[in-house]
């Protein structure tokens, strides 16, 4: 049997597996049968939103549910009470973390339909957004999702100048320069991601760097369908790296990307999970003395070719 709650946080293996976002449920698989318990303040909003049998929450019917049972859990998403509570109750409970994140791995359609506009949405916040400060500049940027119907996947990155060369810089009131300034974005649209980066008014030694980044991308977007797993792609980064003479970046070359921002597959040495069927974001950077640059689409890893979204 597996247990998963939403009961005061967004867990996306509850989301994917029953389309409800909203807190105060408990999904139960158990065999061939799938439905949820909704707490009384909220079964009615559930009932809309999901196919699924739902049922009220009551801690009795919790209780008969997990009694005696063998429970699996991703515990990484689970509050402490929740877990001892089915520890007390259960036969036992197995910690699945990391595991079940494997089947959200290979897009469904729909999934590819949402994260494209996601994307689409990324791309027009930047051409609509502008600002004087790198504060100024992310808070326009929010703006600018909103009014498509989105919000941040994450907190949105303006770094100018220096700022550049922290890969999680957090935007301040210092205000903008004319050249090198990095934008990270992302839109979070029904609840699936884009991670996207661009880097403006590039000038200098910076604008030949800029495109051997993006000759890097390109080369590996193109390979991509030929490479079978995670670690391949890390490997082909190293590669293409060494060949261009770029310093090695302090960050993964890429990640998974869906209902999380950061998902599997992690584009590692050695990562063995496959990526056909998978959204990546690729993010090839430098990050020098004075000034950071990185270039990131995100990508659908087709069977024959591989699709910027």
């Amino acid at each position: 049997m597996i247990i998963m709650s939403q009961w005061d946080r967004f867990n996306p293996n509850v989301f994917y597996e029953s389309g409800v976002d909203e807190e105060g449920v408990v999904l139960v698989k158990k065999g061939r049968d799938k439905y949820l318990l909704a707490h009384s303040l909220v079964i009615n909003t559930v009932r809309k939103k999901t196919k699924l049998e739902v049922l009220p929450y009551t801690k009795e019917r919790f209780e008969k549910t997990v009694r005696g049972e063998a429970v699996k859990t991703d515990f990484s998403y689970e509050s402490n009470w929740f877990i001892s509570f089915m520890k007390k109750k259960a036969r036992s409970v197995e910690d699945i973390s990391g595991r079940y994140a494997l089947k959200r791995v290979k897009k469904k359609k729909k999934e590819l339909s949402l994260m494209r506009e996601a994307a689409k949405i990324s791309e027009e916040a930047l051409l609509n957004a502008y600002g004087k400060s790198e504060e100024e500049f992310k808070w326009n940027l929010v703006k600018e999702m909103a009014k498509r119907g989105a919000y941040e996947a994450f907190p949105s990155i303006v770094a100018n100048k220096e700022n550049s060369r922290s890969p999680h810089h957090s935007p301040t009131k210092e205000e903008l320069g004319d050249s090198n300034i990095l934008i990270d974005r992302g839109a979070r649209y029904k609840n699936y991601c884009s991670d996207i980066t661009d880097v403006l008014y590039v000038k200098g030694r910076a604008a030949k760097l800029y495109e051997e980044l993006q000759d890097v991308f390109y080369e590996i977007v193109d390979r991509l369908p030929s490479l079978e797993k995670a670690g391949d792609v890390h490997s082909l980064y190293e590669k293409l790296y060494k060949k261009k003479k770029l310093p090695p970046m302090p960050h993964l070359i890429g990640h998974g990307v869906g209902i999380e921002v950061h998902e599997e597959p992690r584009l590692y040495k050695g990562v063995d999970i496959p990526i056909e069927g998978s959204v990546i974001a690729l993010e090839p950077s430098y990050y020098g003395r004075s000034y950071g640059l990185r270039f990131e689409r995100t990508v659908y890893v087709g069977k024959k070719k591989a699709k910027i979204l």
